[in-house]
């Protein structure tokens, strides 16, 4: 497999991902939002989850065109879209992991539960 192959294979995934999760906040925001993980930040918002939803379809759709052109600015551009997006979503995250529990209770998803 080229490197081209393999960067293409990623740039699918990524997008595929983008599509998926997409797809779910829009279409069900409620069930996204009933996912613990997500229900750890209330108040539920239909509007900014829909928005959110719409968002990463938007990122999807960025995505789908590198793969399908495999051009260097475009690649380049759908890149620094998702890292944009997802650099301060993991900061956010890397900043509670105090609130997690110990560890043996983060093996079983609980890690943002409500305390």
């Amino acid at each position: 497999m080229s490197r081209r192959d393999r960067l293409r294979a990623g740039l699918g995934l990524l997008a595929g991902i983008q599509v998926l999760l997409g797809l779910w906040i829009l279409l069900l925001p409620d069930t996204f939002w009933k996912w613990r993980w997500v229900s750890y930040l209330p108040p539920y918002n239909e509007h900014l989850l829909r928005d959110l939803g719409g968002a990463n379809l938007a990122l999807a759709v960025v995505l789908c065109a590198a793969v399908a052109a495999m051009e260097r600015r475009l690649v380049f551009t759908a890149l620094v879209a998702y890292l944009t997006a997802s650099a301060p979503h993991l900061v956010f995250h890397a900043q509670h992991l105090s609130r997690c529990r110990p560890r043996a209770e983060r093996a079983r998803w609980r890690c943002w539960e409500r305390a």
